[in-house]
């Protein structure tokens, strides 16, 4: 599932310059999903224990899924209150979140959920 908000890029193309995306939104109690953001930077966000975890990686890299050393920023929200099941909610926050996003500077030993995720799904995709 897609949902493009400042653009429509059904042809597998990358969005155009600007435009905030998600791609592979899942929602629900564990929402997940990514693309990229309006400065064309990839994030990935999860959901977890009550709060949404997003983290925004360095421009120009040539992997789907980022080492956590490429996390340039990250944000925390809460989601108390908000309707996981609800796409165009879940969609908001992200968005929020993305602006809020602080620059974060990670020690490379350290791993992520989300990069941990992202790889997993690579894997299974490429299998298919």
């Amino acid at each position: 599932m897609s949902l493009d908000e400042d653009s429509v890029s059904n042809d597998g193309q990358e969005p155009t310059p600007n435009a905030f995306t998600i791609e592979d939104l899942t929602v629900g109690a564990q929402s997940h999903g990514f693309r990229h953001t309006e400065d064309g930077r990839s994030f990935a966000f999860q959901v977890k224990r009550g709060g949404l975890r997003m983290e925004v990686y360095h421009g120009g890299l040539s992997s789907h899924v980022p080492p956590p050393g490429d996390v340039s920023s990250v944000a925390e929200l809460s989601v108390n209150g908000l309707d996981l099941y609800d796409e165009r909610s879940v969609a908001a926050v992200v968005r929020d979140a993305a602006a809020q996003a602080v620059k974060h500077e990670r020690r490379p030993e350290q791993s992520t959920t989300i990069h941990a995720s992202l790889t997993r799904l690579g894997s299974v995709i490429d299998g298919i």
